[in-house]
């Protein structure tokens, strides 16, 4: 038994080893994301980053309303376990994954840092029905995940349980990439962490 639990102690080091030094590698990557070049009725949407999460913030139905969403692991994004050995025991034996929302009014004219309580915002520009349909899509989404929502006010987020499982290739960084290109944008790059950069698209 004492040899079987040194096999595995060994194999969950090895894991973890592999898991930092991958995101020591990864972590000058920037994901670059390319907007639509042609957008017909457009909407502004915010890439919303927390420095080791990721969100989106779609807009609403009414004027200067923004809902947010974001995708992460149980333990890290709820509960706020956010040392590297969590991060690690996330990516590679994650407990659960939480799908986060929160409907916020942004004012005009005013840093959108702050008003995010992000460290970094990027806005893009889409087409306002693709952004409708991607903020109905994860509406249900959200409601799939029961009625009961956990509060973090850390981040200012609700969350529920979702279905999807998380890991160090599925991430947060993994949905918010994943989420821009159903909105018709391009994105570059491994995606593995929270470094987004927004270039303009090349006109056709």
């Amino acid at each position: 038994m004492r040899v079987i639990n040194l096999f595995r102690f060994l194999a969950c080091l090895a894991s973890w080893r592999s898991s930092l030094l991958l995101l020591l590698l990864l972590s000058g990557c920037t994901t670059i994301v390319f907007p639509p070049a042609a957008v017909e009725e457009p909407a502004t949407l915010f890439i919303v980053d927390y420095g080791k999460h990721s969100g989106l913030a779609l807009p609403g139905e009414i004027e200067g309303q923004w809902i947010e969403y974001a995708y992460g692991d149980w333990r890290c994004f709820v509960e706020n376990k956010n040392s590297i050995g969590d991060f690690l025991l996330a990516g590679v034996a994650s407990r659960g994954a939480a799908l986060g929302r929160r409907e916020v009014l942004l004012r005009r004219n005013r840093p959108l840092v702050p008003q995010l309580s992000a460290w970094r915002v990027h806005p893009v520009i889409v087409e306002r029905e693709r952004a409708t349909a991607l903020r109905s899509e994860l509406d249900a989404r959200y409601r799939r995940g029961g009625d009961d929502p956990v509060d973090n006010p850390f981040v200012r987020l609700s969350f529920v349980r979702d279905s999807e499982r998380y890991s160090l290739l599925n991430n947060c960084n993994h949905l918010t990439a994943r989420w821009l290109r159903a909105l018709g944008c391009r994105t570059r790059g491994l995606t593995m962490l929270s470094r987004f950069g927004v270039r303009e698209a090349a006109q056709p």
